[in-house]
């Protein structure tokens, strides 16, 4: 689960979508989905969930290193 936050990041900005606004969108903090994508926090079962489905992938290939999304 390493590269969550890369996968985040590269989700979030190819959609456009600011930190801030993700943050709203899956009631967490800004600074907490910062950390996520800087790989200081490990994402919570609940958020992990939430931003796979916020941004319509299947959450194992959010968590799984071995799959890149494109």
């Amino acid at each position: 689960m390493s590269q969550f936050g890369e996968k985040l990041r590269f989700l979030r900005t190819s959609k456009g979508i600011t930190l801030r606004d993700l943050a709203n969108a899956v009631d967490a903090s800004y600074g907490y989905i910062a950390r996520i994508e800087r790989g200081e926090s490990i994402p919570t079962v609940t958020i992990a969930y939430k931003i796979a489905q916020f941004f319509d992938v299947l959450l194992d290939d959010l968590a799984n290193d071995d799959v890149e999304l494109s």
